[in-house]
């Protein structure tokens, strides 16, 4: 039977959490003047960069696997390149023991100065339950100057109907096997089953829905060991799914990372992701149009904000997407939080 293929339809385990808010799903805004900016968690026993790691084959490592560099263009004009110290850094970890084709790219993220934000898309969820002008596919206007990045989401919703809530709306109900990314008010981002999170949901701002976690509290899911793959999109010998995105959370709550797979299995991306240190990892989409993670910037002060980067070359993406032209799925922006 063939795999199931999401996009291919359009084109330190000891270190103590920070807790989240006990607060109810936020309202939406009803012309009442600005609250301050949430007040930044205390991430204890963290720091960011993260660091260095040791390749995990020596056969398949290339050089610079391991070490984290910052990973912004000044002259392309991402933004992020004008923060200082770096808030994302990128490095890259071969799972492979032998094949240097092998790869995941992965970007960490310092969620002390960043946050973590869902979007849904004008087409995708769908669902019947929320009005068409509540889902623009945009980056929010006020968040323009801020935005850093924006990342593919999750899977379409034809793919397992992951469930998926942003405030009030809720675009699908959740499936009690599935991976659960829950976003806080205050920037926390939990990533684990959703048996194991579900109580915690509704205090959060938002959460998004994935396959069940490639890894979780350390632990590799069971049938990724036994070599059962098919529910995070399988393998179909006549067509390999050569690009797969995931996003993961270190065991302090501070940094997030975002892994683009190249040739790798779901076994592989997991265990990249588990090597550079991410504690629990969920599979977001897969696919070579559907994968991507870009910077936004501007290519002089008075031009207008433009997707400015790749994180790797040939990612597909809309030059004007996602901060002027609608997107019809659902993504992940990550913005610089606002001076105390």
């Amino acid at each position: 039977m063939a795999p199931i293929s999401p996009g291919d339809s359009d084109a330190a385990a000891d270190v103590p959490r920070a807790e989240p808010v006990k607060a109810p799903a936020p309202s939406h805004p009803t012309g009442a003047p600005a609250a301050p900016p949430p007040k930044v968690p205390a991430f204890r026993g963290a720091q960011f960069p993260p660091p260095d790691f040791e390749p995990p084959h020596p056969r398949s490592a290339e050089k610079g696997d391991g070490q984290w560099t910052a990973f912004a263009d000044a002259a392309a004009g991402d933004h992020a390149a004008s923060v200082e110290p770096p808030v994302m850094v990128r490095s890259v970890v071969h799972p492979h023991k032998v094949s240097k084709w092998h790869r995941v790219t992965v970007v960490a993220i310092d969620l002390a100065r960043t946050s973590l934000h869902l979007v849904a898309g004008t087409e995708d969820p769908k669902t019947s339950k929320v009005k068409k002008e509540r889902r623009s596919g945009l980056v929010p206007k006020a968040h323009l100057d801020s935005v850093l990045a924006v990342t593919n989401g999750g899977w379409k919703s034809n793919h397992g109907r992951y469930g998926m809530r942003i405030g009030d709306d809720i675009f699908l109900p959740p499936r009690e096997d599935a991976c659960a990314i829950l976003l806080s008010e205050d920037g926390l981002v939990e990533i684990g089953s959703w048996a194991r999170l579900s109580e915690r949901s509704e205090a959060m701002a938002a959460y998004r829905q994935a396959p069940p976690c490639l890894v979780d509290s350390g632990e590799l899911h069971e049938d990724l060991v036994r070599r059962q793959v098919r529910r995070w999109g399988g393998l179909d010998p006549k067509r390999k799914t050569r690009r797969r995105s995931s996003l993961g959370i270190d065991a302090s709550g501070r940094i997030l990372f975002y892994g683009f797979g190249e040739e790798v299995d779901a076994m592989g991306l997991a265990e990249g992701m588990r090597h550079v240190g991410a504690r629990s990892v969920a599979l977001l989409d897969i696919n070579y149009s559907w994968t991507r993670f870009l910077l936004v910037g501007q290519t002089s002060t008075d031009a207008p904000r433009r997707i400015t980067s790749t994180l790797v070359p040939k990612m597909v993406h809309r030059k004007r997407g996602y901060v002027e032209q609608s997107m019809p799925r659902d993504f992940f922006y990550i913005r610089l939080r606002p001076s105390p």
